[in-house]
């Protein structure tokens, strides 16, 4: 298992262990030895399901990734992200799942005060683990930009298990020497060293000394989350682009967007009356205002949304909507603040 995958899955573990143990220690706290048992089961099941979510939620925000081991604030305002997000799909959850059989108005907000305590101090932890531990010894060969800004960032971020030991604009006959010498254990080359035979060759003749090789460009885009701008042209965005590498992407993510619309539509369907009343108290004309639009794969849609605007503004034709637009009402301005307009 490569090292991001690894370091991956130990904080994948990590989240979901302390999640169960901020549930247990909860429950603990609250009830008696005798009720324990029986509340962990009622409990466990619609718990499970929210973790789920919560870890989705993480995931989303980048706290799985390689690049996310990031500062401590940074890190914290993550999780608090995380988590407020997290609880609010909870509640709609628990109030308007019956299945799920509880309420759990106390125990909810205890265990979202704990799970962000624990959560925060395993990064902090496992960050400074990182720090401490062994660190691969990296050759990188070339001179660019981006090999620059690589150097300069595994060079501030120690936790990503990586040292820059040695770096050469051009490669020469004591290669081999030199990464014996320094204990090289990745070698990381501009595309130019890789299309130089004789460089490959030598590669090809130290591998029984196990070392790793990989080309600037992929090491670039592992380590900092995107790929060097000298890289992106047309033929990239047509290799990289291709549908068939998203569709197992998209389709997770499109039954992520069905549940999570879903659950938070049901709790703001209560908001569809009384928006509707100040719409029609505040002005003449419908209720919402409809728009064809182009989305994907140039199929078209029927935008659905609150009205904000004057019956007719736009006159038959579609215009931009300008700093204090006079055409916009008065219930359209704090729709439009606060995106309620959006909602349906």
């Amino acid at each position: 298992m490569r090292w991001g995958k690894f370091q991956q899955f130990i904080l994948l573990a990590g989240d979901i262990a302390l999640l169960y143990s901020s549930l247990y220690l909860v429950l603990s706290l609250r009830y008696s030895p005798r009720d324990f048992t029986a509340m962990w089961q009622l409990h466990f099941t619609p718990f499970s399901i929210v973790f789920a979510l919560w870890i989705s939620i993480f995931y989303i925000a980048g706290l799985y990734e390689g690049i996310s081991i990031r500062g401590k604030i940074e890190t914290i305002l993550q999780l608090v992200k995380g988590l407020a997000s997290g609880g609010l799909i909870a509640i709609a959850l628990f109030y308007l799942v019956p299945s799920f059989l509880i309420t759990p108005r106390t125990n909810l907000l205890i265990n979202l005060s704990l799970a962000l305590l624990v959560l925060v101090l395993w990064r902090i932890l496992f960050q400074n683990i990182l720090h401490r531990s062994s660190k691969l010894r990296v050759l990188v060969l070339g001179s660019s930009p981006d090999i620059t800004e690589l150097i300069d960032f595994v060079n501030r971020n120690p936790q990503f298990g990586y040292e820059i030991r040695k770096h050469q604009e051009v490669f020469d006959h004591d290669l081999p020497l030199l990464i014996e010498n320094n204990k090289i254990a990745v070698v990381v080359a501009s595309k130019e060293h890789r299309s130089n035979k004789e460089f490959v060759r030598m590669l090809y003749d130290i591998l029984p000394s196990r070392v790793s090789f990989i080309d600037s460009a992929s090491f670039y885009e592992k380590l900092l989350g995107k790929v060097p701008v000298s890289l992106i042209s047309e033929v990239w965005f047509l290799e990289n682009l291709a549908e068939a590498e998203k569709k197992l992407f998209e389709t997770a993510k499109r039954l992520l967007d069905i549940t999570l619309s879903i659950t938070l539509g049901i709790g703001f369907v209560i908001c569809f009356l009384p928006i509707a009343l100040l719409i029609t108290v505040d002005s003449k004309g419908s209720i919402f205002y409809r728009q064809r639009r182009v989305g994907k794969d140039k199929r078209e849609f029927t935008m659905i949304k609150f009205r904000t605007m004057v019956e007719n503004a736009e006159n038959g034709r579609a215009q931009w909507a300008k700093e204090n637009d006079k055409r916009v009402t008065f219930v359209g301005k704090f729709l439009r603040k606060t995106r309620a307009d959006e909602l349906p």
